[in-house]
């Protein structure tokens, strides 16, 4: 399990998550696993401002495919709790990974099985200082974000270092899709829109790809 230091563990959160991890193991063997939650937003002084992180902004936490992920992370490493068999694939981290919960995802969705629990097992504090943070999704979010240029720069680099360290052994179907997206990086402006959509290379919310096809940058 990873724990940051500004959040708060609710009480059963170790209980809960290590028990439907066990479950999952008593069906699938030996598989990679990784099972994260929901989180609960709330400000320094734990008053809450969205009692559910992904519909505070509006993300799916069960769109965990391999495609889906080389675009967008919806994994948040508090919440998660990951099995041995997962730990021997995904460690070292890469200096090119985005996140390290974003990478475990990646490799668990290669080798393994996401799993989504469907329960809130954290506060997750909101500050001044936070590496990350959670920022609602509303007209403000979208109005700000659609006067950015959208680069997959970071991407990139992650994915590229992914395929160094995995490609020979990745199945042939998750082998292809890491290069499709790869590929993106020499294409052009509709070449990559194409396959951008063919691969279901795509973000959270139809607002969100809209943004992404008009304002990605080649």
């Amino acid at each position: 399990m990873f724990a940051d230091q500004d959040d708060i563990w609710l009480v059963d959160k170790i209980e809960i998550s290590l028990s439907t991890l066990k479950k999952e193991e008593e069906n699938s063997g030996q598989l990679p696993l990784l099972v994260h939650t929901d989180l609960t937003v709330v400000d320094q002084k734990l008053e809450v401002i969205g009692l559910s992180f992904f519909e505070y902004q509006k993300l799916n936490p069960k769109k965990v495919m391999f495609n889906n992920l080389l675009m967008q992370n919806v994994i948040t490493g508090c919440t998660v709790i990951i099995n041995r068999e997962l730990a021997k694939v995904c460690f070292p981290i890469s200096s090119s990974a985005i996140m390290h919960d974003w990478w475990i995802g990646l490799t668990a969705s290669v080798f393994g099985k996401v799993v989504y629990l469907n329960r809130t097992t954290i506060l997750y504090r909101q500050h001044s200082g936070n590496s990350i943070g959670a920022k609602k999704y509303d007209i403000r979010y979208l109005l700000e974000r659609l006067t950015h240029k959208v680069t997959l720069i970071k991407n990139m680099y992650q994915a590229r270092s992914f395929h160094n360290n995995y490609a020979d052994y990745m199945d042939e179907s998750k082998r292809y899709i890491l290069e499709q997206f790869l590929s993106l990086k020499d294409s052009t402006f509709l070449i990559i829109r194409f396959k951008l959509i063919k691969n279901r290379f795509l973000k959270h919310g139809i607002l969100r790809n809209v943004g992404l096809l008009l304002k990605l940058k080649n």
